[in-house]
Order: structure tokens, then sequence, then C-alpha cells
């Protein structure tokens, strides 16, 4: 029996983008979906929009709810979707014809609990062309994921979830990452990932994002994902990832005060106190195995020439973007 599909896409006031989105979403050469539409809240105008979906094709369900946030929304959907495989697309992206397909071909083949692939970053509402490179592909457990942590994607687009990979986990709600926020429990059971170097999913650069916007103090929930990660592996006994986490939640300390600093918040000030603190909690760190040459030489970096870290991180971001 050919198994059905679930595509989640949150969507909050995002009318303007949503037509190239579904549209991807809707011809894709395996038709056998459920396209779970969660209207977080919109404007009128945007519900009305995703109604209009809904009417046109039966794989459409709208659900309809009050305010929360993309954390809020993917448990929403999460709660009633019906498919064997689930697949998460951000209402302002768009997608491959041939993803779902190529999703499913590789989870068959290779037996994969995850499917994970790269995407295109672009700032151009159309589908174009990707060149694609010679498939390479790499097998790994969750457990081997969370030990290689930094080479993992933690968002959550781009990948092919069989549904019991969620029986037992839901994103936290009312913070920003909550995509990293569950990739320990996410991954700690599962037995087998494929990763894949060909690209399927447009990832669109819009300077509107959450991830894009001006600083503020949400941008500090990534130390919560540190802090929720190091009670997870607590929790299971594995002192290596505890270990291991501590240096990168002592590097993401460093980063986050260079943002600061760069982006000139008003409110910084009120905040820099309690990254120090933080940082005098974790002050084993740097005698740590964990604690590399680059890594050091990262952390100096971060810590005593911001600009040299904005300009390089920068360069790295606009360097990603096909236009």
């Amino acid at each position: 029996m050919e198994p059905l599909v679930s595509v989640v896409i949150p969507v909050y006031n995002t009318a303007e983008y949503l037509p190239l989105c579904m549209d991807t979403v809707l011809h894709q050469t395996w038709q056998k979906l459920e396209i779970l539409l969660v209207d977080d809240g919109s404007e009128p105008a945007c519900a009305a929009l995703c109604d209009t979906y809904a009417a046109q094709d039966p794989r459409v369900q709208v659900i309809h709810k009050p305010n929360g946030g993309a954390a809020s929304a993917r448990n929403r959907a999460l709660d009633v979707m019906r498919g064997d495989y689930v697949t998460f697309v951000d209402s302002d992206d768009y997608i491959s014809p041939e993803m779902v397909e190529a999703f499913l071909r590789l989870a068959a083949k290779n037996e994969a609990d995850i499917v994970t692939t790269e995407c295109v970053y672009t700032r151009r509402r159309e589908l174009f062309p990707i060149t694609q490179p010679e498939p390479e592909l790499r097998i790994w457990t969750g457990r081997e994921a969370l030990r290689d942590i930094t080479a993992w994607k933690t968002d959550m687009p781009h990948k092919l979830y069989r549904r019991e990979v969620f029986d037992s986990v839901r994103f936290p709600e009312g913070m920003i990452y909550e995509d990293d926020a569950i990739t320990a429990p996410l991954l700690w059971d599962v037995k087998k990932i494929v990763s894949s170097n060909q690209r399927f999913y447009y990832y669109f650069m819009s300077a509107n994002s959450v991830m894009r916007a001006a600083y503020s103090v949400r941008r500090l929930d990534m130390l919560k994902v540190y802090q929720l990660r190091q009670a997870f592996y607590r929790e299971k006994g594995a002192r290596d990832l505890e270990e291991e986490n501590e240096l990168l939640w002592y590097l993401q300390i460093q980063r986050t005060r260079c943002d600061m600093l760069l982006s000139r918040w008003p409110e910084r000030r009120k905040y820099l106190p309690m990254l120090a603190e933080m940082e005098k909690e974790l002050a084993r760190v740097p005698k740590s195995r964990f604690y590399t040459p680059s890594r050091r030489v990262k952390h100096l970096v971060l810590r005593y020439l911001p600009h040299v870290a904005g300009w390089y991180y920068d360069r790295k971001a606009r360097n990603m973007i096909e236009d």
C-alpha cells in the first residue's frame, strides 16, 4: 500500500507567499498527500485564502486556531495528522515537484526513520531549476547525529519523518528556536537516518522573518535550547553528550554577546550581566577535551573581535544565497 504523507504548513499572515508554496505542494509527483494548513490566527484575508485551497482540493485540511507561534501550529497538526510520514514546509518557502517522492524513495531504500537533504537559499519568488551534485549519502543513527550535532541541520523542513518519531515528542511552545529545542529527544531513539546532499527545498530569505528581524529578547531563547539539552542528557546519563553540549553552550554565550553588541540593541545592558553569570557557571569548559584549538579561536574571536566575527557570519550568509 502506498504511504500517505502529511505536509504540515503553519500559516501566519503570509498571503503574499502562500500561493507559490501551495502550488509546489499541490503539484508534487507523489499525490497521496494530506496537506494540513494551520492558520495560526492570521488576518481574515489570509485565513480565507487557506479556506479557498481546502475548497479546491480535498487533500487540504485547514485548522484555524488563535495565534500561538510556529511550535503551537505544528503541535496542533501533529495531534491530528493521519500520514505514515510527515514533512514540514514553511508557508513562505516552496519545494521541488519531486521532493516528497524523492524522500520516500530514500526512506524505503534505506529503511530510514528520517530522511534529510540540503536546501536552496534564495531571494527569488519562482521555482527555478537546481543543479544537483553527484549523490552522496550518509547513514547514521540518531545518537550519532547528536554526537556530531554541528553537522546536523536542526531545522524541521527539508526532511521526512516516520510518524512514530513524533509519538512522544512535541515542540515547546512560547519560544523561538523550537526546532533546535527538540533535537535531543527527537533523535535519541531514532535507529536510522539517511542524509543526502541533494536539494529539493527552496528556503526563502525574507527580510521580515523571525530570524532576520531586528534583535530582541526572543533571541535569548537559543540559550534555553542548550539548557533543555543539558537537562535531557543529564536525565539520560549521557555524560559525553552533556560535556559536548556545555562547550557549545559556552560558545553560544559568546555568539549571543557578539550579536547583541553588533546590533546595538538598546536593552542589551540589562542582559549582559546574565551572560557573564552563565559564563561563570561554565568556567570549566576551557579545560574540556572538546575545547579544541579551532573552538578556542572561535571563542576568542567572538569574545574580543566581535566585528570580525560579524563580518564572517554576514559573508557566510550572503554566500549561501542563490539569486
